[in-house]
Formats: C-alpha cells, sequence, structure tokens
C-alpha cells in the first residue's frame, strides 16, 4: 500500500516481509505475484510445533524477485520493526533496500502488538493449516511501548500537521510541520485569516523539503516570502491585508479566529489545515456590563476566586478590547474591558473625561494595572490602584481635559504643522505633541509620584503616534526625583504603537484622527510577544501583593497550610499596624499584631520584612496566625466544628484607623473529604475518609488530653489520604465522663474498623503493644508508663504510675508547675506501670519537647528508646524539640501555655515559647505524615479488608 497508493506519509512495518506473500496483488495495471514457500521446509520443535521460518523461498533468488516489492517508489517514511527470534519466517532477513528507521529486538517473537498483551508461543496458522511456533524464547520487553511511541499516522497524501494540537488559544504557539513530500521538494507556505470586518489578511513563505520529504517551521528557514530565515510564527505575525492602511479586527471573542495554512506546490494546494485561536478558555465567564453608568465586558477564571482585579483601558478606540481582557483572565485576573466613549449609549467622543466614572471600575474590581496616559491619570488620583502597565503612553494628560473633584488637567496641545509624510505618503505625526516639559507643557503633566502602586512603563522606540519612548523616560525621572523606586522601563527598539496581545497580524499604518501609524513587522511581533509574558508576571507579582488593598475579599486555604501576606498602597517607609483575630468556637477571642515599615514602593511583606515590635519580632511570615493569643492566658484554643472554617480577621490599621482587610477562611474540611459520625457497638468517634474510592491506609486518633474526638486532626490527615477514626473513650456522648479504668478491648473496635494505626499518649503504647494489627505509632509527649488509671487487655492489668501533688510549684505568673509530680517509672515502685512496647511489632516515632511542663515527656521519651534498643529493636525514630511546650498539634494552632487540668484541678503551666512551640508543630506535622506515609504503605498488604 505504502509504494502503490498516494497519500501514505508513514508506514509502520512489523515482521512482515519484503516481497508479496500468500496471494497476488493488484493495483490498476500492477500485478505482484506470490513469493512461494516448501512444506518439505517445515521442522518441529521439541513441544510439537511446527517450526515454518526456514519455509519461505528467499525472494533475493532468480524466481523470489518478481514479488519483491519497489518501495523505493514510496515518498513516505518506513519505520521496520523486526524481531530476530520470529519463527514465522525471516523477517530480520527481509527488510527492504531503502528502510529509513530500523528497531530490533533479539529475543522477540512474531506478534509484536500493543503493551501488556499476553505472550503467544504458538497458535494454529491457517496458510500453514497446523500449530505453529512463533518464537525461540519469551522475552518481556519494554521497548513495546517505544515501539508505539515512534508509530505516526496520517490519512493525505501530504500533511500539514499543528502541535500540540490544531485548536488552541489566541497568545500559544504552534509547531507547524508538513511530511509526504518528495525530497527537497519546494513548496509554498500560505496563511489566511478574515477578521470580524471581512478583511481579509494573508502571508506566504517558501520552503524547500528535506532528505525525507519533510518541513519543519521551527527548524527549516523560510526561502522567501512574507519573511525569510527560521520563523516558526511567521504565518501567523506576517499576515497583512491587501489595503495597507488597515488593523486587524476581533470583536466576537466567543468565537474562535480561524488562521487557514495551504501547502501549494504548482499553484495547486495539495494540503490544508485550520488553525483554531481561541479567545475564551474554558471556564472563562464573559459578563456584559452594565453597571450605573459604566459600561463594557467582565472575564472571570474559572472557578470560585477570590481573583485580583485588572481594569483594561483602550485608550485609542474607547471599547473594550475584549481579546486582551479574556486572555489575561485566563491567567486568573478578574478583568473588566471599560469603555469610555464610542460604545453602547456612551459619547461617540468625549470632550473631556471625569476620573469618576473610572472610579465605579475600581469599585467593580478594586485592583487594577492601565495601559496609555489616562491610565497615569488613574494610578495618581484614584485610591486602590497597585500596579499600572503604561504601553506607548504619554506622561502628560492628552486630546481633553481630565477632572477628579476639584482637578483638572488641561490637555498637552499639538501642532499640525510640524506633520510630515512619509515615502508611502502616510502622515507621520510623532513630532506634533508639544514638549510636555516646555513652560506650556508643565500644567499637563501628571504627578505620577502621589500614585502609590507600582508602574510598568512599555515603550517603543520607532514609535510614530508620539515620541512615548521620551516620555516614559520622563516619567521615570519624575518618579527617581522624587525618591521612588515604583517602575519598571521596557524597551523595544524597532517596534511600533500597537503592543496587544501574541501574534495579531501586523498592522503597517492604520487612520488615525490626526494621521497615520507605522513600524516594522518582526521586531513589533517580538515586542509584543515578550511584553505579554512581561505583563502577565508583573500583574501575578504586584496584584499578588495588593490583596491587603481590598475592603473585603475572602482568601481560602486548608488549616495547615501558610499563606503570603503582603500590603501595598501605603507611603514610602509609612508605619503601620498588622493585626489579626480569631474567634474559638467556645466564644474566645484570640489575637495578635505586629508593626512594620513599608519600603520605598510603598509595600510590606511579612515573607521579607520584619515586625519591628508586638507580638512578635523579626521576620514571621505566619507570624500573625501562631501568636495569636487570648485575653485571658490560660485558656486553649478549642475548634469542634470542623464543618465550618476558622476565620483569620487581618487588618492594616494606621492612626488607629483601619485603612485595609481581609479574612482568611481556614478550612479543616478538604473538598471531598467526608464526615461520618461513628456509633459502631460500643465505640463513638467520627471517621474521615479522603476523596476517592480507596483502599486508604487507617489511623486511629485518640485524643489522650481530653478524652474526645480531636477532629482537626484527623480531619487534616484524611485530606492527606488516610481514612482516621478520631475516637472518644470519655466525657462524649453516652460514654462515662471520666473513666475509672481503660479496657483495651474498647479500642480494638477500633481496630476493627481501621486494622492499622498509629496513637498519641502512653495509652498509645499500650495499644501498639498488646493489640494486634498495629504498624505504627505516633506518641507525642506521652509517658513510658501507664499513668492515672488501671490498663485491662485480657488478663494483663497495667497498674498506673503515682505521682505526688505535693512535688508541684507555682510559676511566677501564678500557674501551678506539676512537671515533676509524676514519681519515677524506673522507681521500684513505679516498674510495674512501665509499658512494655518491646513487645510491639511495629514502628515508633516518638516526639518530646524538653520544655514540657506536664510531666516530663522527654526523659519518658528516651527511656522508651533505651528499652527498644536493649531489646534489640531499631523500630523507632526520636524527634526533640527544645523549647516546645506540651501540646503539639497541628500547624499554626495559637500557642496554649496554661490550662486547667482536670486531675490536677488546677490551672497549669504547660510549658514552651510560642515561636519555638510553633516551628516545633509544623515540623512535626510534616515528620508525622511522612511517617505514616511510610510504615502504613508498607501495611497496606498486611489488611485483609482495609477501608
Amino acid at each position: 500500500m505504502a509504494t502503490f497508493l498516494p497519500g501514505i506519509s508513514a508506514a509502520v512495518w512489523i515482521n512482515g516481509c519484503n516481497a508479496n506473500t500468500l496471494v497476488p496483488i493488484y493495483y490498476k495495471d500492477i500485478c505482484v505475484p506470490p513469493l512461494l514457500f516448501n512444506v518439505n521446509r517445515v521442522k518441529v520443535t521439541p513441544l510439537g510445533f511446527a517450526d515454518i521460518g526456514d519455509a519461505m523461498n528467499d525472494p533475493m533468488s532468480e524466481e523470489g524477485l518478481p514479488s519483491v516489492i519497489p518501495i523505493e517508489r514510496t515518498p513516505g517514511s518506513f519505520m521496520f520493526i523486526m524481531s530476530e527470534a520470529d519463527r514465522s519466517w525471516q523477517s530480520s532477513n527481509c527488510i527492504g533496500k531503502n528502510n529509513y528507521e530500523l528497531v530490533r529486538y533479539e529475543k522477540a517473537g512474531h506478534f509484536i502488538e500493543v503493551p501488556y498483551m499476553p505472550f503467544c508461543l504458538a497458535n494454529f496458522h491457517s496458510a500453514a493449516k497446523i500449530v505453529v511456533y512463533f518464537v525461540l524464547k519469551y522475552v518481556r520487553t519494554a521497548f513495546v511501548r517505544n515501539t508505539l511511541a515512534k508509530m505516526h499516522f496520517t490519512t493525505s497524501g501530504v500533511n500539514i500537521r499543528l502541535l500540540p494540537s490544531h485548536k488552541c488559544s489566541f497568545e500559544d504557539p504552534v509547531h507547524v510541520t508538513v511530511s509526504g513530500l518528495n525530497p527537497q521538494q519546494r513548496v509554498d507556505l500560505r496563511s489566511k485569516l478574515t477578521d470580524d470586518t471581512g478583511r481579509v489578511f494573508q502571508a506566504s513563505a517558501t520552503y524547500q523539503a528535506d532528505g525525507s520529504g519533510q518541513v519543519d517551521l521551527n527548524r527549516d528557514p523560510s526561502l522567501g516570502g512574507s519573511f525569510t530565515g527560521v520563523e516558526p510564527m511567521g504565518l501567523f505575525w506576517a499576515l497583512k491585508s491587501d489595503t495597507v492602511a488597515c488593523r486587524f479586527t476581533l470583536t466576537d471573542v466567543t468565537r474562535p479566529a480561524l488562521f487557514d495554512i495551504e501547502v501549494v506546490s504548482d499553484d495547486k494546494v495539495i494540503a490544508k489545515v485550520t488553525n483554531e485561536r481561541h479567545c475564551l478558555a474554558d471556564g472563562v465567564r464573559r459578563i456584559p456590563v452594565t453597571e450605573g453608568r459604566i459600561r463594557g465586558t467582565l472575564f472571570m477564571p474559572p472557578g470560585k476566586g477570590p481573583f485580583p482585579g485588572i481594569l483594561d483601558t483602550y485608550v485609542f478606540r474607547g471599547g473594550p478590547f475584549e481579546l486582551r481582557a479574556a486572555l489575561l483572565a485566563k491567567r486568573g485576573f478578574a478583568v473588566l474591558a471599560l469603555a469610555f466613549q464610542g460604545y453602547q449609549d456612551l459619547p461617540k467622543r468625549a470632550d473631556k473625561f471625569h476620573l469618576e466614572y473610572f472610579e465605579e471600575g475600581i469599585d467593580f474590581l478594586r485592583q487594577q494595572p492601565e495601559s496609555g496616559d489616562l491610565a497615569l491619570s488613574m494610578a495618581t488620583f484614584l485610591p486602590g490602584i497597585s500596579a499600572t502597565v503604561w504601553i506607548n503612553g504619554c506622561n502628560a494628560n492628552t486630546l481633553v481635559p481630565i477632572y477628579y473633584k476639584d482637578i483638572c488637567v488641561p490637555p498637552l496641545l499639538f501642532d499640525v504643522n510640524r506633520i510630515k509624510m512619509t515615502p508611502l505618503g502616510f502622515a507621520d505625526i510623532g513630532d506634533a505633541m508639544n514638549d510636555p516639559m516646555s513652560e506650556e507643557g508643565l500644567p499637563s503633566v501628571i504627578p505620577i509620584e502621589r500614585a502609590p502602586g507600582s508602574f510598568m512603563f512599555i515603550m517603543s522606540e520607532a514609535d510614530r503616534n508620539w515620541q512615548s519612548a521620551y516620555y516614559a523616560r520622563l516619567a521615570c525621572d519624575r518618579l527617581k526625583s522624587h525618591g521612588k523606586n515604583n517602575y519598571e522601563l521596557v524597551r523595544y527598539e524597532k517596534a511600533g504603537h500597537f503592543i496587544e496581545v501574541p501574534y495579531m497580524p501586523f498592522c503597517l499604518a492604520n487612520f488615525h484622527d490626526s494621521g497615520l501609524l507605522w513600524w516594522e513587522p518582526k521586531a513589533h511581533s517580538e515586542a509584543q510577544l515578550d511584553a505579554w509574558k512581561r505583563m502577565v508576571n508583573f500583574f501575578k507579582k504586584h496584584l499578588a501583593a495588593a490583596d491587603l488593598s481590598c475592603k473585603s475579599m475572602l482568601y481560602k486555604c486548608s488549616f495547615e497550610d501558610p499563606v503570603q501576606v503582603t500590603v501595598s498602597g501605603l507611603n514610602p517607609q509609612q508605619r503601620v499596624d498588622l493585626r489579626s483575630k480569631l474567634t474559638d468556637d467556645t466564644g474566645r477571642v484570640f489575637q495578635a499584631s505586629a508593626t512594620y515599615q513599608a519600603d520605598g514602593s510603598g509595600q510590606v511583606d511579612l515573607n521579607r520584612d520584619p515586625s519591628l515590635g508586638g507580638s512578635f519580632a523579626g521576620v514571621e511570615p505566619m507570624g500573625l496566625f501562631w501568636a495569636l493569643k487570648a485575653d485571658i492566658v490560660a485558656c486553649k484554643f478549642t475548634l469542634t466544628d470542623v464543618t465550618r472554617p476558622a476565620l483569620v480577621d487581618i487588618e492594616v490599621v494606621s492612626d488607629d484607623k483601619v485603612i485595609a482587610k481581609v479574612t482568611n477562611e481556614r478550612h479543616c474540611l478538604a473538598d471531598g473529604v467526608r464526615r461520618i459520625p461513628v456509633t459502631e457497638g460500643r465505640i463513638r468517634g467520627t471517621l474521615f475518609m479522603p476523596p476517592g474510592k480507596g483502599p486508604f491506609p487507617g489511623i486511629l486518633d485518640t485524643n489522650v488530653f481530653r478524652g474526645f474526638p480531636f477532629e482537626l486532626r484527623a480531619a487534616l490527615l484524611a485530606k492527606r489520604g488516610f481514612a482516621v477514626l478520631a475516637l472518644a473513650f470519655q466525657g462524649y456522648q453516652d460514654l462515662p465522663k471520666r473513666a475509672d479504668k481503660f479496657h483495651l478491648e474498647y479500642f480494638e473496635e477500633g481496630i476493627d474498623f481501621l486494622r492499622q494505626q498509629p496513637e498519641s499518649g502512653d495509652l498509645a503504647l499500650s495499644m501498639a503493644t498488646f493489640l494486634p494489627g498495629i504498624s505504627a505509632t505516633v506518641w507525642i509527649n506521652g509517658c513510658n508508663a501507664n499513668t492515672l488509671v488501671p490498663i485491662y487487655y485480657k488478663d494483663i492489668c497495667v497498674p498506673p504510675l503515682l505521682y505526688d501533688i505535693k512535688k508541684a510549684k507555682m510559676t511566677p505568673l501564678g500557674f501551678m508547675d506539676i512537671g515533676d509530680v509524676t514519681n519515677d517509672p524506673m522507681s521500684e515502685e513505679g516498674l510495674p506501670s512501665v509499658i512494655p512496647i518491646e513487645r510491639a511489632p511495629g514502628s515508633f516515632m516518638f516526639i518530646m519537647s524538653e520544655a514540657d511542663r506536664n510531666w516530663q515527656s522527654a526523659y519518658y521519651a528516651k527511656l522508651a528508646c533505651d528499652r527498644l534498643k536493649a531489646h534489640g529493636k531499631s523500630n523507632y525514630e526520636l524527634v526533640r524539640y527544645e523549647n516546645a511546650g506540651h501540646f503539639i498539634e497541628v500547624p499554626y494552632m495559637p500557642f496554649c501555655l496554661a490550662n486547667f487540668h482536670g486531675v490536677a484541678n488546677q490551672v497549669v503551666c504547660f510549658g514552651g515559647e510560642p515561636k519555638a512551640h510553633s516551628e516545633a508543630q509544623l515540623d512535626a506535622w510534616k515528620r508525622i505524615v511522612n511517617f505514616f506515609k511510610n510504615h502504613l504503605a508498607s501495611a497496606d498488604r498486611s489488611c485483609k479488608s482495609m477501608l
């Protein structure tokens, strides 16, 4: 087929023959006879199968030559895949003369099929009418996957392909290739695009195929046409209309722009493809806006948000530039493409601009970068603008007056007598504007030093609309002279006025109220591509840093996740207080505060800037969270309802006035995690199941200090892929308020629920020691002996380690210090209470705090490790925190210095220092999750029925 039929550009030959076999092949007036075979050459294998590998006649013999296929006639490419051990025939010796690519497998058999097909040693052969042996030796091979990856198929003689797909975003490049040509064949590639006004834009280029009949625009140079040299996207950026003075118009972003690309040989189209360049990405919402006086279109990214906001104004036309807005929304910005003249019921041409109109747009979005001299006016006078992109604008107001409240900025005038004509007959108005630094021009200059936000000035040296390069330098010089460095200057030497989105067709000139514009195509295209990347990164950087300038914005994350807190829009070196507040489920309010000083651009970044005082000092990115504490020192943060997020309010305060505020929603339940109350037999608690069908490794989580479920930790572990039973054992529902003994059989019911379980506390050691099915145990500031009440399991009883309350001391703050009241477990009376953990088959992680004042947990952890080591065991990890306190919980839990202790019946000091304790919680959480993953993953198969 590849030899005789047209339109085949690639053929994969798998253990075939270079000659025709079995029956004649006909095509038009051609007949290829079959290669004959001799059954007398068939042999029998030791297993009794027929070996027909030598039965075929040699295709290179005199009688075999007429059957040989003249594959040299094929214009396409070949891949010959052959197995040395093939016993269907001599495929390894039957390769044609002009093979393009040869893939050889030494011990594979005849049937090279798709990956993981069951192996076929022998089967009935219809031609031989016997069971035939197909392979010398069975070898499993990963090469099959590589073989399939090399295959490519086509349905046309000459094939033009767009990679990765014929559909893409308007801003994305495509890889254009042509195959199926004759070697060194010359062809023209032509592109065509029709805009929304019906104007046709075209480009063309001549290419020469390589020796395999292929053209690759990423590799091969254009030999002439609309461009020369290697230009992968030349067929796009070089598009131009037959009418020189016209500009590409795309107003309907709901439909893709259709770029037709043809391959032409001898004035005949031999291949064609259409590139659909989509403006609206999947999930981006286009919402027409008629809010109050404002007119335009809002583009919202996929998802729930919140999203940083951009106000996009198109100064040259006045109507909304929806293409740019739609593509920015794809990048995660909420973009209002705002019209201000010549659109719907707006004036056709305004004779003045009132910035209050644009302020309505700011109320719509809150943060906004702009483009043009109008942008400088808004960024200077209107509050809430944290980033401005200025594209070939002017540092002075132009054309019409701008008003804001009692301020009026007059327009910079121009002199039409300074207009010149170009050799092509276009008006060059580049020098028509008056100098803004002249005496009459100064009143029109915009005082941008008053703007608190950041600027990106994009300017083209070859812009002939006006002297935008000069104006950009004046703007930067003005900022610099006022001690500001809140700007970036981007310069393009040969680009023209309209720096828009990548791959917009080139516009040499266009109608302007005052003249026509012109510039150079290739340099302009490169500028558009580079500027687009810079703009997107600039927006991401400065709008992410402007979160707190939004008066009412919610930011969501998991309870365990850090957030980056930044403030922008302040005055340079301004001092402000950042205050955080969190109310727990009992109504207690926890607060923290810190003083910061803005940098020269009016920004504060908690990842970079030190707190100058308050609840903490120095660089503490999450200080406003871990330093939260209640007015009542002796209380512990309580979160019992994990179905609702914890709401942390953060305010920026200056002169006792709140100037910005944000709320961080810290969610306990991740999307898809299921919370299931459990009343199974005697057990009470809550089961948290990860998203999906499972199976999942199981964790039994016990909160020894309180006795009821610690749902927050369980929910966060479920987010990490564990099925977690937060088990209550006292003081919960119908369980005893305070147990006078523990029967491990109760916890065994939980084991039947989950099968594997790490725990926390001395009760955990008892379970891990006596109960079967526990493969990993996390012990957090527990004791190596049983405490408080006896523990029973079957005929075993472990008595509690006693304590002497008389050994309690009082801290300077008036809290009881019970750290030394418990008897030494290594004393004679204490030894019966020590848990024989060497009997436990699973692994341990001992987490201990040196500053724990609930008891001597550091000493107990070392005793437990010594006991395991003495019994020849190394199944443990010891994690030590020097200045942490007793309650090592999830990251960013407010620190608890002291709280009421049910056994001591007093407010007890739990030890530790806030910052060190916070760092310990963060580090311990990472270690716990990794420990579970390592040990529970390896224990999956030991569970017969895992949830």
